[in-house]
Formats: structure tokens, sequence, C-alpha cells
């Protein structure tokens, strides 16, 4: 699950821990170490971690969508190092425009308001942000179903 996470396919490593986690509170309990390992790597990986713009070098964790996806809830900044605690704190809870967080690599999302007609059908499916292209502003999101090629995406159009 660790290198499918590294490999930012993040939403396999996520179906694959969940599975695990539940075949190892059938097997072994859920106070077992195994369980609670495979618990804890889990929650590490379905952090959804974005980077708040102007904080300037700030990764939050993404909490949700309000305003019909307008405004984001943060809460961080996160621990610069992900082997460090994370300190409640310092963290706050934020509420900002959607427009001004990046999602990192390997964070999934989902396209939508994609309007032209080549591209339309890409809108409600669940992908993986694999690459972030400086020059063209544009992310390579890499889809979960079969048969769909990874597309390049405007931050507009995911969430």
């Amino acid at each position: 699950a660790t290198a499918l996470h590294d490999a930012d396919h993040t939403i396999e490593a996520e179906r694959f821990l969940t599975t695990l986690v539940q075949k190892c509170r059938l097997v072994h309990g859920i106070e077992h170490n195994v369980t609670k390992d495979a618990l804890s790597v889990r929650e590490d990986i379905m952090l959804r971690k974005v980077f708040y713009l102007s904080t300037g070098s700030g990764v939050f964790q993404a909490l949700r969508y309000v305003n019909d996806g307008e405004r984001i809830i943060l809460q961080g900044p996160l621990p610069e190092c992900p082997d460090d605690e994370r300190n409640a704190d310092i963290e706050k809870t934020l509420t900002i425009d959607s427009k001004d967080v990046i999602p990192l690599k390997g964070t999934p999302v989902v396209v939508h308001s994609m309007r032209l007609r080549s591209v339309s059908h890409l809108n409600g499916k669940i992908g993986d942000i694999r690459a972030y292209s400086n020059d063209d502003g544009l992310f390579e999101v890499h889809f979960e179903e079969e048969g769909l090629g990874p597309t390049k995406v405007k931050l507009e159009n995911v969430r």
C-alpha cells in the first residue's frame, strides 16, 4: 500500500488498505498490532493534502468543500516532515476560496464542469493527480475507471 501511495496511486492504496483492515480485524482482532498498523497507514494515506497559496509554503489537510465547492475547509499547517507528530496547538481550521489551494500529487480528485464535448464524459469521474505542469497550469489526472487515459485538467475542474 505504501508503494502504491508513493507512486501516487492513492485511490488504489486506500482500497487495498480498507480490505486489509477488514481482514485484519476478522483474523487478529481490533487490538492486534498488525490491525493497528494497517489502520495507522490507512489514516495517513487518506489525508487529503493541499498547498495553501497565500501561506507561501503551507501544506494543509483538506477537510471538505462547502458552498457547492466554492470554498474549502482546511486544517493545518501540517508538519514539514511526514514522520513528525501534528501539533494541535499551532494548527488552525480555515475556510477559504477553493481557488486558493492546489492539491498535491497523489491526491484523489473528482473532475467536474468540463464543458467541451470531447472531455465532458469525465465529469464525475474519480482519479489521482499524478503531475502538475507549471508551463500550462494543468494537472495530469489518472482515472480509476479502466479505459480512461490520463487527462490534463485545470484546477477549476477538480475537487
